[in-house]
């Protein structure tokens, strides 16, 4: 069973702008998305595309979902982390990188979207390490040798009898 993050809004510290907020960390029908709005001004002309923080990207767990709103056109694309990874293009914009998708890897829907709101804002940096953190518990949790779950049992054993007899 994979541990997943808290459901929150994604921010990153750029140099002179402060926390910058990149979208959202949400579980939708049970499994991880990433939401962002996305504007016109947000188009890549030179690769047809567009882009995410290679720091969020990389941050995302495995099998996430992301979806890129565009309310003025009354639309989302739909897409994954791995279609970025292995499709993407990486470009170095400023003092970070992007991974930036042609639209053709993209799967696009007409509507709206619903998402979740008033999610709390977290540097992407204390979200990241709190999600590691979870996942290195869940993995002492899981990975019990026999021998130490049978110690387990019998101590649970003699404090019952000594409790209860």
């Amino acid at each position: 069973m994979q541990t997943l993050p808290k459901q929150s809004v994604l921010a990153i510290y750029i140099p002179k702008q402060g926390l910058v907020r990149q979208g959202k960390f949400a579980i939708i029908d049970g499994k991880p998305c990433f939401i962002a709005n996305m504007t016109a001004r947000k188009w890549w002309n030179n690769y047809s595309g567009y882009a995410i923080s290679r720091r969020v990207l990389e941050s995302l767990p495995r099998g996430t979902k992301i979806i890129f709103k565009r309310p003025d056109l009354n639309q989302y694309y739909i897409t994954n982390k791995s279609k970025f990874q292995k499709k993407g293009i990486l470009v170095n914009y400023g003092k970070h990188s992007q991974w930036c998708l042609p639209l053709k890897n993209w799967q696009v829907k007409s509507g709206s979207f619903e998402e979740p709101r008033n999610l709390p804002v977290i540097n992407l940096e204390v979200w990241r390490s709190t999600a590691k953190a979870a996942k290195s518990q869940e993995e002492n949790l899981t990975n019990v040798t026999y021998d130490e779950w049978l110690f387990a049992r019998q101590r649970m054993a003699e404090v019952f009898r000594r409790s209860y007899a």
